[in-house]
């Protein structure tokens, strides 16, 4: 039996920052119960040129938490879905209330979608996800131009994170990924060029699009190679049996017809861990297109984000915690390699989760103590096992003989 005090509280000190009772219950309860302030048809850009060479004022609306005296609070920035061809900013504010009454400033955007009169191929969507991109990292410098510009939305400008369903996934994903030392191929390239450059042409210029962190409700990324090391923190969700966007790897849909080549959330994960990137996976056994923000389990998925995003903040990861500091985490994990059975020793309250390399849930239990685990109906190989405390997430991949 190996004890792992000492690797698990480097862990901790590295990845955790344990500071919850700086945050409070603050950003992962809902603290702000009240109808959100907000603040409609916000123009962040003017004149853009659609791919139907229509002309375009692009809009945003921004949210508050009612009764809040916080001068600064962390954004997100939702994006929505429509395949590129519909959708509209409105489709995002269930997302938008929810979060603002944790006590975030939320925003959601118009992008230039595909409005030519006829089906489009892969060139005409790679063109207008360009064109969509490039009016999101216009929306996200915009937001930090207001705060030099006096703040009126009380907001964090080194706290932005940036979220999506669909398609809104898809942008949301790429924005932070692609950058210009990506290898990309000449006609993309071209099509960026034409655009801008890898930073749009949405005006706003002299401010930065970074963001904290991701949330891709159903999205993907057209190259993997794109994530690198020390990339944003990502947390993803998607349908095993999803026909629009794959979710491992295949063809996008609009119509019904195949488009354009992703990576969808099961590989977007995979990519993650073996880079080091912090990353939450989340897959669900069905055959629908974002079912994670149906009626049955927007409340989990709503929970899911806020915990994520919790430890990414500011408040949380302030101070580290040191060997000195009076933390007696205990787990225990053993045999590994596994010859079917594996046990998981812990002294505090946990949620133990195994996942197969795909982000697939295959086991969820919670755990007072330990716990033995029977995976004698596994198949050989490689797995990722999670015990979720109050003091973090522990991480450790299991060999199943």
């Amino acid at each position: 039996m190996k004890k792992l005090y000492t690797s698990l509280l480097l862990l901790l000190s590295c990845l955790f920052a344990i500071q919850a009772q700086d945050c409070g219950d603050r950003y992962k309860t809902v603290g702000f119960p009240d109808t959100p302030v907000e603040h409609l048809d916000l123009q962040y850009s003017s004149g853009m040129v659609t791919i139907g060479g229509n002309s375009l004022d692009l809009e945003m609306d921004i949210y508050e938490p009612a009764n809040d005296t916080l001068a600064e609070r962390p954004v997100i920035l939702w994006i929505h879905g429509g395949s590129f061809v519909a959708g509209s900013r409105g489709d995002m504010k269930f997302l938008c209330e929810r979060f603002s009454r944790r006590g975030y400033v939320t925003a959601t955007m118009t992008y230039r979608l595909y409005d030519q009169f006829a089906i489009p191929d892969s060139t005409g969507m790679y063109e207008v996800v360009v064109k969509a991109a490039g009016d999101a990292k216009s929306a996200i410098r915009y937001l930090r131009k207001s705060y030099e510009e006096g703040n009126p939305y009380g907001i964090d400008p080194d706290q932005i994170f940036v979220g999506g369903i669909s398609a809104g996934a898809i942008l949301a994903v790429h924005v932070p990924y692609l950058d210009d030392e990506d290898d990309v191929a000449p006609f993309l390239q071209g099509l960026i060029d034409e655009n801008g450059g890898i930073a749009g042409n949405g005006g706003n210029d002299g401010f930065s699009y970074e963001v904290s962190g991701v949330i891709s409700l159903s999205g993907g990324i057209a190259v993997l190679d794109w994530m690198e090391n020390n990339d944003e923190p990502l947390i993803s969700f998607h349908d095993t049996g999803d026909g629009t966007v794959p979710y491992a790897g295949g063809y996008a849909n609009v119509f019904g017809l195949p488009i354009a080549y992703l990576h969808g959330g099961a590989l977007l994960h995979e990519k993650a861990m073996a880079l080091g990137i912090d990353t939450e996976f989340y897959s669900y056994d069905t055959d629908q297109h974002v079912s994670m923000v149906g009626a049955s389990d927007i409340e989990e998925t709503d929970q899911r984000i806020a915990d994520f995003l919790y430890r990414q903040l500011d408040c949380y990861a302030g101070e580290s915690v040191s060997i000195e500091d009076e933390v007696d985490l205990q787990i225990s994990v053993y045999p590994n390699p596994s010859n079917g059975f594996l046990n998981v020793e812990h002294n505090e309250s946990a949620r133990i989760l195994l996942h197969d390399l795909l982000g697939r849930e295959l086991l969820h239990e919670s755990s007072q103590g330990g716990t033995a685990l029977d995976l004698s109906a596994l198949a050989s190989g490689v797995y990722l096992l999670q015990v979720q405390t109050a003091l973090g997430t522990w991480k450790q991949k299991i060999n199943l003989k």
